[in-house]
């Protein structure tokens, strides 16, 4: 339990970064790349590549890491421009307590010595402004460690001369921490030098662009108004406020810079809680950041980034790596609520969306299918024969999740309790050896240990038809309150001194816990069926590296415009960290949303990544169909859309998630903010949080506001001949003048019936148009070509397309990766970038039409080229829209290399 010089050892974050896992990291050689001087050394790699993969699309920037001794000051350095990217300690703001065993007796301190002390507090204080900090004082090696059993009750004693309020007990909300390790946090500040903006650090319920907060140490004036330091500390907030800086239910220590120039970015590399202040120096155009955990090891990792914010994405993903591939299923629409009452109301909601031709893929069961909230069973007596449901669902493609929780009832003869109480699976109280039991939806409650490698096999253990009666091929699942909550410990989770295993304590791993849950449900579903299915897990709590196993949802939200409005800087924040695939519950949690509310949240949520209908218990039923055969036809078309553009979101998951080694046109997240594709060359756009775009092809501009009439988008623009195309308004383009590297508004009126989403010109999006009831009913589907031209005529665009649902693509090149282009307003063509273009399901499917927008007059014919055979194509052509229509081209989207001419006289 101790490192050997009579300090407890102090937790280092395991199971996030690549390295751990078996990946080759660059390789420090000391004659190469060091140089050591008396007062500093430096470290640098240049722009060489150093890994093993010779696929890498990785950028690295030509840097050099300066780490002076006294004062502790590290500097990041572009070699190229000189510029400093990023700086550690510049304010001298690194503190470390060292731990310290309780004292065996509180040490009363006089009135004289309290005042001497207040002095020095404040003598301290001046020299700190002053940038004159004693260093010496964090590292006197004079301190003496005493040995007591029992942690002290009184939480004011004497530590080293200084009164120390709180150090080895605090009470909190009727609660009582006591710390057997004395103090032991710590903080540094980390400035980014010529930025503008940061973003990042999810979860909070804020803006996408970090605002300022209250720190003095930083700048602030003492009376400024801003925000308390942002909180990472992952709890189950019940109906949570928004523009708080409190945390919710994940934590991604990750923060992310930007400027007309450069991006940056760092992670810290901690699962205790961590508040983060932030500053932004105007006058010399930086941002100051001040980070402090409570607990743990000072663990920092900078990314130096590049031109945007592509780059620090890539090097973060080469870091913790890639997003999980998801099945094309749970790109799909999702429908749940807590509770659907029992198999016959299960049946009656799948049999409607058949009825009303209402496209979906998944139909989620809450809390009350088990029996008495003890997972892995059903209540028999609402479902009695789970196994022919989840197989007359799944005869119409469609998939089922249950919800499966961390806690466990306590109950002999619940054998998944008897087990873990037999084997020792449970967190144990701060004994050791007790199993802690809280209160959770069972009662009395204790928690499966995911920190222990022992543990999460076990978890795996259940997931089969034996521990879980009725679990077939077609069931997934969901795991919430893994925060972890509990009713009635301190902020409703886990008491800090709870014993993990390896004798740690639960406030050093509580940000990692969830992702530990979700880490070893994705392991149990992969088992589960042999490494050949791709498995779905939703995880409420997250942390650093939960991209690897499955989606995210922002938790709890009301059913309120302004929530409606959160949920796209949330989400945001969500992309940029890497936590791709994640969404919001449509129509919010709580409360009951007006028809025209739940309209729009359909409107907005058919363009982001993860894409569920959720509702409390005590809200009203609010299925499709529920608001009027007009709003139920509005939803329809929102449901359509999704799955109509289901081939470009299956690309961009795959572009995120195998781009490290495909040759996809860019690795970035399926949702993203304007910043990341304009952001250097329309700095504007670093503030806009109600627009994004779907890939680089897609702007969406939703509604967000009651009875709104007309809305006002923003649209960038890089030259002045940029176009916009209007997907809903027959892809007429939008009449704008551009006036280069600059921001436009434009005014549209709305309807209800009305979504304001507008195709980027040069670019090419791929469609499936077809209605059916699910994504598997599509996988033979022909799809439409919509090529978007710019001024020049050209447009780009790609394709991938794989089974959709095993790793086959992994183990034998079964996919196609497609390439489209077309140049001139004349000549469009497809290619194989990558893959064997046959081995999976849809590799013969055709394209049925191709609409080419921004064509200025009429071709006289339109010839097809394939396989050396060439042959005249149907046409026409829509003089108030610009578009032309190639009808029935009979090519091939997944496979040979074709072309299609447009001749003009």
């Amino acid at each position: 339990e101790h490192d050997g010089v009579g300090r407890f050892k102090r937790f280092r974050v395991p199971d996030v970064l690549e390295t751990e896992r078996g990946a080759k990291g660059c390789v420090i050689n000391e004659s190469k790349h060091v140089k050591r001087f008396k007062t500093h050394f430096s470290v640098s790699l240049g722009n060489e590549r150093c890994y093993e993969s010779e696929n890498t699309r990785i950028k690295h920037r030509n840097t050099r890491l300066d780490v002076f001794f006294s004062p502790f000051y590290v500097v990041l350095r572009d070699l190229d421009t000189n510029m400093i990217l990023v700086s550690l300690n510049d304010r001298k703001l690194l503190r470390f307590e060292r731990q310290n065993e309780v004292p065996k007796a509180p040490v009363i301190s006089s009135p004289e010595e309290v005042h001497d002390e207040k002095e020095i507090k404040s003598e301290n204080h001046a020299a700190d402004e002053q940038n004159e900090f004693n260093y010496d004082s964090l590292y006197d090696d004079d301190e003496t460690m005493n040995e007591q059993e029992e942690l002290l009750k009184d939480d004011e004693v004497v530590l080293n001369g200084i009164q120390c309020d709180g150090c080895f007990s605090e009470q909190f909300d009727g609660h009582t921490d006591p710390k057997r390790r004395g103090p032991e946090s710590f903080g540094l500040d980390i400035k980014f030098h010529s930025a503008s903006h940061v973003f990042g650090i999810p979860e909070h319920a804020n803006t996408f662009a970090l605002k300022d907060t209250k720190s003095i140490a930083l700048g602030a004036l003492q009376g400024d108004e801003n925000v308390d330091p942002y909180r990472l500390y992952n709890l189950d907030v019940f109906e949570y406020e928004l523009n708080d800086p409190l945390g919710l239910y994940g934590s991604v220590p990750l923060i992310v810079s930007s400027s007309e120039s450069h991006s940056s970015a760092v992670l810290w590399l901690n699962a205790a809680e961590t508040y983060i202040d932030v500053h932004h120096n105007v006058d010399e155009k930086s941002i100051s950041t001040h980070w402090f955990s409570e607990s743990g090891v000072l663990d920092v990792i900078l990314f130096p980034g590049g031109p945007g914010l592509s780059n620090s994405f890539e090097q973060y993903l080469e870091l913790t790596g890639q997003p999980a591939m998801p099945s094309r299923f749970a790109l799909g629409y999702h429908q749940c609520r807590w509770n659907y009452r029992d198999d016959a109301d299960a049946r009656a909601v799948d049999a409607e969306f058949d009825r009303r031709e209402l496209p979906y893929d998944v139909l989620w069961l809450d809390i009350e299918h088990t029996n008495g909230k003890r997972y892995f069973t059903w209540d028999y007596s609402r479902f009695p024969d789970p196994e022919k449901l989840q197989r007359d669902i799944a005869r119409r493609g469609r998939k089922m999740v249950t919800i499966i929780d961390p806690h466990i009832k306590r109950d002999d003869a619940y054998p998944v309790h008897k087990q873990a109480q037999i084997n020792n699976w449970y967190v144990k109280k701060a004994d050791g050896t007790t199993d802690f039991n809280g209160w959770c939806w069972p009662g009395d409650s204790s928690y499966f240990d995911f920190m222990s490698t022992t543990v999460r096999k076990a978890w795996t253990s259940f997931f089969n038809p034996t521990s879980y009666r009725h679990f077939t091929e077609f069931l997934y699942t969901w795991v919430d309150m893994n925060e972890p909550s509990v009713f009635n410990g301190p902020e409703q989770t886990m008491p800090k001194d709870l014993i993990h295993s390896g004798g740690w304590e639960h406030r050093d791993v509580h940000n990692m816990y969830g992702m530990e849950v979700q880490r070893a449900t994705f392991d149990a579903l992969l088992n589960a069926r042999d490494g050949q299915d791709r498995p779905f897990v939703l995880s409420r709590s997250f942390f650093a590296g939960s991209q690897k196993y499955g989606a995210v949802w922002t938790g709890d939200n009301t059913a309120e415009w302004s929530h409606l409005r959160a949920s796209i800087p949330m989400l945001l924040s969500l992309q940029i960290s890497a936590i791709v695939f994640s969404g919001a519950d449509v129509g919010g949690f709580f409360g009951n949303p007006s028809p025209e509310l739940l309209v729009r949240w359909y409107q907005a949520a058919a363009f982001q990544p993860f894409f569920r209908g959720h509702a409390h218990l005590d809200t009203d039923r609010r299925e499709p169909w529920l608001f009027g055969e007009d709003n139920t036809a509005r939803i329809s078309h929102a449901l359509r859309e999704r799955y109509a553009y289901l081939p470009m979101w299956y690309t961009l998951f795959a572009a995120v998630s195998l781009g490290n080694y495909l040759p996809f046109d860019s690795t970035a997240p399926p949702m993203r903010p304007l910043l990341w594709h304009y952001g250097q060359q329309v700095p504007q756009v670093s503030e806009i949080e109600d627009e994004w775009l779907v890939g680089d092809a897609l702007l969406v501009a939703p509604i967000l506001h009651e009875a709104a009439k007309t809305r006002i988008v923003q649209f960038p623009f890089l030259k002045s001949s940029d176009r916009w195309y209007d997907v809903y308004d027959s892809g007429r383009m939008v009449e704008l003048v551009g006036r280069g590297r600059s921001l436009e508004s434009k005014e549209f009126d709305v309807t209800m019936d009305r979504m304001l989403v507008f195709q980027r010109g040069g670019s090419i999006t791929c469609r499936q148009q077809r209605v059916r009831r699910s994504s598997v009913s599509m996988a033979f589907d022909p799809f439409t070509l919509i090529v978007a031209l710019d001024a020049d005529g050209n447009a780009g665009g790609e394709l991938y397309i794989d089974d959709g649902r095993s790793y086959l693509y992994r183990d034998t090149n079964a996919f196609s990766l497609r390439q489209f282009e077309m140049s001139q307003s004349s000549n469009l063509k497809s290619w194989t970038k990558s893959g064997s273009e046959k081995g999976f399901t849809g590799e013969s499917s055709m394209i049925e039409r191709i609409v080419i927008s921004g064509i200025k007059s009429v071709p006289s014919s339109i010839s097809i080229t394939i396989d050396n055979q060439h042959r005249q194509a149907q046409f026409y052509y829509k003089v108030y829209a610009n578009t032309i229509t190639i009808k029935n081209p009979r090519l091939p989207i997944a496979k040979g290399n074709w072309s299609v001419s447009l001749n003009f006289k």
